[in-house]
């Protein structure tokens, strides 16, 4: 049996395979970026790493997430290309089900949604699978730390001394 983490984003389902979470947090400062996408909410320093953070529901295109509460989620998440933070609605716990009871594995393409699959609970209609390393898809070299060459090419352009 393997697990995936239940959770809502605006009132929509998903989960994650359990292998993929590193753990929930509580809502925490975030260190957010000028000019990045609106689902890109910044960073969060967790044992000194700087972790991106997306807000779930607008990465996933859902509409306006909620008001940020204190208590609101945060779930950390590991892929391929290292891990990230979600935002998302509600957590509703940890499920079982087996990898194999998940269907349309091949429905959603590189460069589609980032799911991997179906899945149904024994409670509940069919929840997308959320795919880890599709949520990392991202161009994040916008983000990166400019060169200190430009900056001081920069400066010295603009006639400032550093």
């Amino acid at each position: 049996m393997s697990g995936f983490l239940a959770m809502t984003v605006n009132a929509f389902p998903v989960c994650l395979p359990l292998e993929n979470v590193v753990r929930v947090l509580p809502l925490a400062r975030l260190r957010t970026i000028p000019d990045a996408p609106s689902w890109f909410v910044g960073f969060l320093e967790l044992a000194g790493e700087f972790l991106p953070v997306m807000d779930l529901a607008l990465r996933l295109s859902l509409g306006e997430p909620p008001p940020y509460r204190l208590a609101t989620p945060m779930v950390v998440v590991t892929a391929a290309r290292g891990e990230v933070v979600l935002i998302v609605e509600e957590v509703l716990g940890v499920r079982g089900a087996t990898r194999e009871s998940m269907t349309h594995t091949g429905l959603f393409a590189p460069g589609a949604p980032p799911f991997q699959g179906m899945i149904r609970f024994s409670d509940t209609g069919p929840v997308p699978v959320l795919h880890p390393a599709r949520l990392l898809e991202m161009d994040l070299s916008v983000l990166e730390p400019v060169a200190p060459d430009a900056v001081q090419a920069f400066l010295n352009a603009a006639g400032v001394e550093a």
